[in-house]
């Protein structure tokens, strides 16, 4: 979108709040996942792994679905420093499995001594590994983080985008509207939102003392 590559994207909230900074995007729509539009992250390890809270977290291999991943490294990587703990320094290892599922597989396989995912990404590979509730236990989650957007690239027409977002909002209204929603990205359905439902997260940069441009460093 910041190249001019794309008009609309489906920008998690990291993302989003990087371009909109940038005046590369201006959210007009949130996803909605099991009927709400936040979700919250959470640190897993292996269960009897002596890991018991984020400061525990100190001298371990730990896996993390990207480096921009709002749930699954952003906001863990806040909570690690409030523990006076510096990622980069005080971790044995990071190790990006590529996604949410693949750090859940990581932990439990004994891959990685800890990881980071939404709420609850174990229950995503249940049906291959059974007993994954009960190896995978959940040592800490987030306050909530606002869901990911449908944003707009600010030169695009404003009527255009009006008809774009009250067309996507028509999905709302159907079952087949949101099966397709789901079929795309997991999507229960959109809320339409601006620019401000996004400011607890910027507070919760703020009050870690970090700027997006620092977690981009």
């Amino acid at each position: 979108m910041c190249s001019g590559e794309a008009h609309i994207g489906a920008l998690n909230t990291f993302n989003y709040i990087v371009a909109h900074e940038r005046g590369c995007a201006d959210v007009e729509l949130a996803s909605v996942r099991f009927g709400a539009n936040y979700y919250a992250g959470q640190i897993i390890t292996q269960a009897g792994s002596g890991i018991e809270s984020v400061a525990d977290l100190a001298g371990t291999t730990f896996c993390r679905p990207d480096p921009t991943s709002t749930s699954g490294w952003i906001i863990p990587s806040i909570a690690m420093q409030a523990e006076g703990i510096n990622p980069e320094t005080d971790l044995a290892e990071i190790v990006d499995a590529g996604g949410h599922d693949g750090v859940v597989i990581a932990v439990y396989e004994g891959n990685c001594d800890a990881g980071s995912t939404f709420v609850d990404a174990r229950s995503n590979i249940e049906e291959t590994y059974p007993d994954v509730l009960d190896q995978v236990v959940v040592v800490a989650e987030s306050a909530p983080i606002p869901n990911d957007t449908v944003s707009f690239h600010p030169d695009l027409d404003a009527e255009m985008v009006d008809a774009i977002v009250a067309a996507l909002l028509t999905l709302n209204d159907s079952e087949d509207g949101t099966a397709l929603l789901n079929a795309l990205y997991s999507w229960s359905g959109l809320d339409a939102v601006d620019d401000s439902f996004y400011d607890g997260f910027r507070q919760q940069l703020e009050a870690a003392g970090m700027s997006v441009e620092d977690l981009l460093d």
